[in-house]
């Protein structure tokens, strides 16, 4: 896993305008899965930001990208706090929750429909795809709440992506390309 990889995919989160980013990549073994993780956290955590090996499938790792503050901030929110006790969080420390998402995404194949909430999707849309309602529009991820509101969101992401495709395009570190959380303030 290359700085280019989390740059490509996981642009969103690392510019600040959205949470999280869940994306796979190759894997070969678990001595470099180890040290890439080792190696690239150093470089999020100062910003802010954390990576996760989720899940290894055959010659393929699910990696999870996120913000802890901005994980935390959701995790605040009352309705996002009744759904995930739905699913048996009960810490609501982003790490513990966290944690929790991971055991729950290696114990099934399936991907638990709360993984919305980790990735930053508005609440409304989560409990929309959880109880499989009609879905007003889709682009990054289904909406089910404020159309309107998710459009400007789905051009900021691909903004964004466009932005550090050429980023990586003119040899610009990743390093260089993070909106830390102090800048965001």
């Amino acid at each position: 896993m290359s700085e280019i990889d989390i740059m490509h995919q996981a642009a969103p989160t690392l510019a600040g305008i959205k949470a999280g980013s869940l994306f796979n990549c190759p894997y070969h073994d678990h001595q470099s899965l180890v040290e890439d993780c080792v190696r690239l956290n150093r470089i999020l955590v100062p910003k802010g930001i954390r990576l996760v090996p989720i899940r290894i499938l055959n010659d393929r790792v699910l990696v999870y990208v996120y913000r802890s503050k901005d994980i935390e901030k959701i995790l605040s929110d009352k309705q996002v706090e009744h759904v995930l006790e739905q699913y048996g969080y009960t810490n609501k420390q982003p790490t513990h929750c966290v944690a929790h998402l991971v055991h729950r995404l290696q114990e099934d194949s399936s991907f638990p429909h709360e993984v919305g909430i980790f990735l930053g999707y508005p609440i409304e849309d989560v409990i929309g795809f959880i109880e499989k309602r009609e879905c007003k529009w889709i682009g990054c991820w289904k909406v089910y709440g404020d159309v309107q509101k998710a459009k400007r969101q789905f051009d900021q992401i691909h903004q964004c992506m466009t932005s550090y495709r050429t980023m990586v395009q003119h040899g610009i570190a990743m390093q260089s390309a993070i909106v830390s959380d102090e800048k965001r303030r």
